[in-house]
This record gives C-alpha cells, structure tokens and sequence, in this order.
C-alpha cells in the first residue's frame, strides 16, 4: 500500500511538471536521497521522492476488531492501521538556481492540491480513501539531523506529511457462529409485603 503512495504522486507531480515546462526533461522519481557511501542515489535534473518516516496515526486509532457477516457466520478483522508518511522532494539539478525553480514547481503541486481522494484523482489507488498533504517547517537543527541521516549532503528540498494512509491486512482473526437469540435471566426475588 505504501508503494501506492509514493507510485500514485510520482506520476501526478510529474503530469504536473510537462504542464508547468513544457518537457518531460525533468521528473519525479520515488528513490533514496544518498548511497551507501554518502553520493546522490539518483541521477541530475531529478526531483526525488523519498520516504523519511512512518508514524502511526494514534488519534483516530481504532482499538476494536471491526465485524460483519459473512456467509451466516460473524467475521472478526483487524482495524485498519492508520499512517502518516513524511516524504522529502529534493532536488538535483546542474545549476542551484534551477535547483530553486523545480523545488517551486513541487511547493505550488502542493499549494493547489491539498487532499486526495480516489473520486478527484483517479490515479489514486482505490483502497486509499483520503489523502491529506501538509508541508513540515523544519527548523535549522531538524534539517540538519535529517540530511545527516539521509546520508547526503544538502540539497534543496521541501518535506511533507501525507496523513491517513489506511493498511488493512483482511485476514480474519476469529470466526463465530452468529447471535441468534439473546435471553436475560434475573435472579432478583419479589416478595410481597
């Protein structure tokens, strides 16, 4: 499901970007920011799009299995797990300033485009309900224990969160016979007085 995600804005950004250039020079590939030996892991005038972390969702968080019925019989699933993914775009690029341009070009995608559903963007993978992208102002001390951790030198770049991504497994955790009847017993006396 992730993949689905990062495959899902990697083909929209770049439909983005012929609109906004005129070409397809430049595109949006989902890729690590660093190699192993701390080199760019992806080739010049590319946008990378890679993911920086997994948080789960804890507010919406569901604790219960969910339910339902399923031929005569009651099905016991998981609840969904609810994701936020941070997402960093970085730029590699000959020139700084064109480095500047196409970081631009990604910030505007995003400042027109702020959720995500599979009815507005077809693209979307149908298991996706809601998308929801807000862009993260890093401070200085942040950025830097970020592209320490990348690996790589700095590079220009925005990172995002992408809320609500829903993973469901399906596999069914219990099965039982459904309720048929209830009956309530009182053991409770009444005397007359």
């Amino acid at each position: 499901m992730l993949q689905h995600v990062t495959t899902f804005f990697e083909a929209d950004i770049n439909e983005y970007l012929v609109t906004r250039t005129g070409s397809n020079a430049t595109r949006v590939v989902a890729n690590k920011i660093a190699t192993e030996s701390g080199q760019v892991a992806f080739e010049t005038n590319t946008i990378a799009l890679s993911v920086v972390n997994i948080e789960e969702e804890r507010v919406l968080k569901q604790h219960h299995n969910e339910f339902s019925y399923v031929n005569g019989q009651q099905v016991f699933v998981p609840p969904p797990l609810r994701l936020n993914l941070f997402v960093i775009f970085a730029v590699h690029h000959g020139t700084y300033n064109e480095s500047l341009k196409l970081l631009s070009y990604v910030l505007t995608y995003f400042q027109h485009r702020r959720s995500f559903t599979p009815e507005k963007n077809p693209g979307l993978f149908e298991g996706i309900e809601k998308l929801t992208v807000d862009l993260q102002s890093l401070n200085w001390e942040q950025v830097n224990q970020l592209w320490g951790y990348l690996g790589a030198k700095y590079l220009p770049s925005a990172v995002y969160k992408i809320t609500l991504v829903a993973l469901q497994d399906g596999d069914i955790v219990e099965i039982q016979p459904p309720i048929l009847q209830t009956r309530i017993e009182s053991q409770v006396e009444v005397t007359n007085r």
